[in-house]
């Protein structure tokens, strides 16, 4: 005969789901903080000289942005917080980007997005990714052959 382990009947909680830091909820259901900016860009060669923008020149620097823009997920805690990146023109000098930060908290994603905010708007302060200009503002994104070009100081201005 063997005998059975007899357990006392406990009333069972039903679990109840608690909003919370780190709960599953906010795992689930990350916060969502969408950034729009409206940017223009500064392009200063041959000491302080500035280049006029106008819709080619716009469109170039589309491309060049739409190349390095990746860079900005390297300077987030999370590169895969940065999402849905959209690049438009805004007009003749002006470009509209905008994009997500998800996280799991309001707070961090603000963070985050003012952290990719100054990663743009300081994407090439130290020269590394130049575009060039010839005599006529023609701007270029590979140095060309013609011996009559500059490497541009490229600032990028947010427009309030």
């Amino acid at each position: 005969m063997t005998t059975r382990k007899r357990y006392s009947k406990k009333t069972f909680r039903k679990k109840t789901f608690r909003k919370g830091k780190g709960s599953s909820f906010e795992k689930a259901n990350p916060y969502k903080h969408n950034v729009k900016l409206i940017i223009t860009p500064v392009l200063i060669y041959n000491e302080n000289k500035k280049v006029k923008l106008n819709n080619d020149s716009i469109k170039t620097f589309k491309k060049w942005l739409e190349k390095h823009i990746e860079d900005i997920r390297f300077q987030t805690k999370s590169k895969k917080s940065v999402s849905n990146i959209n690049i438009s023109i805004e007009s003749d000098d002006k470009l509209k980007i905008e994009f997500s930060i998800n996280d799991l908290t309001k707070d961090k994603a603000e963070y985050e997005g003012e952290i990719a905010t100054d990663a743009i708007l300081s994407l090439d302060d130290d020269g590394n990714y130049p575009i060039y200009v010839d005599n006529k503002e023609k701007i270029y994104l590979n140095k060309p052959k013609n011996p009559k070009t500059y490497e541009c100081l490229l600032k990028i201005k947010e427009v309030k």
